[in-house]
């Protein structure tokens, strides 16, 4: 249970500020679909579903739902996932591919020691309804019709864990692009840069206490940073853990405090289960009730059996 724990947080990458990936709130949960280094740290095959509602009360507002599954086999990880991100008139729907060694460096059985390498591909699908904007006037720009395109783009990522300490840094769109169309809607895809790091504390052996630090940028601009406290408790037939997570954005030009996210979870047997909730703190909080985020998993088991105590190191 300590090494999942431990793994659980261990890059952190977050709340995505590019066009074409989803936001979340549970990467502290599902770390895998920001970081293709982290496909198959377990020998148990890992299955997730996320429903993210944002902003409830606001009509239209973004709504998320993500299917994903990695397994490791020997020092080899594979997985992948896919997406469904609406928001009003536009959406998107994409998937991601991943490969990723595990190298394990450790010299004594009580040693956890890993570097892991990761690579993705990806694609997704973008598209407008034109057909039902309002007040548009004579605007050439607009044709009432659905706008779309496909685009496909490849991410990476490296990640650490000595002992206590994780770390790691991944890159998303590796390839930025830039699209025009016959209409006035020009989504775009910067580089996305993730770099997280923290330390597992064991309090006797069924406490562990998580800080960490997340910082996240779009194209080398709209930085933000996260700072996580995760504390667990684990017993033989389940663990239950508590997070809060601040989140600021932290460009020269216009910081401000974004949001603060308490999120739990609960684990037993095969079955795990999180909810977050997410509570603005810029003036759109007024008008909405928060960011509502709900993940079930399962775990898939070798044949010598379901433990936490097979993630690799």
């Amino acid at each position: 249970m300590k090494r999942a724990g431990l793994l659980i947080l261990l890059v952190l990458p977050i709340m995505v500020i590019g066009q074409d990936l989803p936001v979340y709130s549970q990467y502290l949960l599902n770390p895998f679909q920001y970081n293709p280094s982290l496909a198959g740290v377990s020998t148990d095959g890992i299955a997730q579903t996320t429903n993210r509602i944002q902003w409830i009360g606001i009509p239209d507002a973004p709504r998320v739902n993500t299917i994903s599954y990695h397994q490791g086999f020997d020092q080899m990880g594979i997985g992948g996932y896919i997406y469904s991100d609406k928001n009003g008139l536009n959406s998107e729907t994409g998937f991601q591919l991943s490969g990723a060694y595990h190298l394990d460096f450790s010299r004594y059985k009580n040693e956890i020691k890993r570097i892991s390498g990761g690579l993705a591909f990806s694609g997704f699908q973008y598209s407008v309804d034109e057909s039902k904007f309002t007040d548009i006037g004579n605007d050439p720009a607009v044709t009432g019709a659905v706008q779309s395109l496909l685009s496909f783009n490849v991410s990476t990522g490296i990640s650490l864990v000595i002992n206590g300490f994780f770390a790691g840094i991944s890159v998303a769109n590796l390839i930025p692009n830039s699209y025009r169309t016959n209409s006035s809607f020009e989504p775009v895809t910067p580089r996305n840069y993730f770099l997280g790091a923290g330390y597992s504390i064991s309090i006797q052996k069924s406490f562990i206490i998580e800080p960490s630090i997340v910082f996240k940028s779009a194209g080398m601009r709209n930085s933000q940073i996260d700072i996580n406290l995760k504390t667990k408790y684990i017993s033989k037939e389940y663990a239950v853990w508590i997070a809060l997570s601040f989140r600021r954005i932290i460009e020269a030009s216009s910081p401000q405090n974004l949001s603060f996210m308490p999120v739990i979870g609960y684990e037993t047997g095969v079955f795990s289960f999180g909810y977050a909730y997410e509570y603005g703190l810029s003036p759109i909080q007024a008008q909405n009730f928060g960011t509502h985020e709900i993940m079930v998993g399962y775990r898939i088991c070798p044949k010598k059996g379901c433990s936490s105590s097979k993630i690799r190191g």
